[in-house]
């Protein structure tokens, strides 16, 4: 038996082919705009916490400073002392901290700036990227249509030359080409079973996907932009603790 798509079939097939190709760069798009916008809000979230920790070093280093004072003018008093240490003690630890969330941020902007993302305004970035990423996913989804109705189309088409194949094949009583179309009516439809089922699967998976929470390595907290107070405080803390 002569198995041919028609032009009809055809036409479909080639409509089908050219659209997952625009599929894929939608869905590489996607995963761009998830990825720049995920930096994003990692971004915004260390600058926070860098910000908590310059804080918490300026108040410790104000209280060495005091303490400083205070022992000075009552030389030998042991809970001067100890209360010293303990303040040295954070204003080294939230230093190491800020040292830290620092590094984080840059390494973070540099991978921002590289995916041509202005870090100066994380505000405006993120609304930016956010509307990227709404973009994208409205093009996936109308991706996700164009395929399913080709598929549908494709189906269709060759369902509807089977069946006049088949018919055709009663009519003249050819019992090898009815045994055929029978085996080819059935593998179409175990096709467009498993079709349906990858489609639902896909779907399944993107919508997981979508709720999946951000990764938790990163550190949570920091100012969405480097104030100069922040830098100030950063260069000053380098001078190293009191005592």
């Amino acid at each position: 038996m002569k198995d041919e798509l028609s032009p009809e079939a055809a036409k479909a097939a080639a409509a089908l082919d050219e659209v997952r190709t625009e599929g894929d760069r939608l869905n590489a798009t996607l995963d761009k705009a998830k990825a720049a916008q995920g930096l994003a809000s990692r971004l915004a979230d260390t600058r926070r916490a860098a910000d908590q920790a310059s804080t918490t070093m300026e108040r410790a280093e104000a209280r060495v400073t005091e303490l400083q004072k205070l022992l000075a003018a009552s030389p030998g008093n042991e809970a001067f002392a100890v209360s010293l240490k303990e303040a040295d003690r954070e204003v080294a630890r939230s230093r190491t901290q800020f040292d830290k969330l620092s590094a984080v941020a840059r390494q973070l902007e540099g991978n921002l700036q590289a995916a041509s993302v202005d870090t100066r305004d994380m505000a405006e970035a993120e609304k930016k990227l956010a509307a990227e990423l709404e973009q994208a996913r409205n093009a996936c989804a109308s991706y996700s249509e164009q395929v399913k109705e080709l598929e549908r189309s494709r189906f269709a088409s060759r369902l509807n030359e089977l069946q006049t194949q088949y018919a055709d094949a009663q009519k003249s009583g050819d019992m090898t080409a009815i045994a055929n179309l029978q085996r080819a009516l059935g593998v179409l439809s175990d096709i467009e079973v498993a079709s349906q089922q990858k489609i639902q699967r896909e779907q399944q998976e993107r919508r997981i996907a979508e709720l999946q929470p951000r990764p938790a390595e990163w550190p949570a907290g920091t100012d969405r932009s480097h104030s100069p107070a922040a830098a100030e405080r950063q260069g000053r803390g380098r001078g190293g603790a009191h005592g």
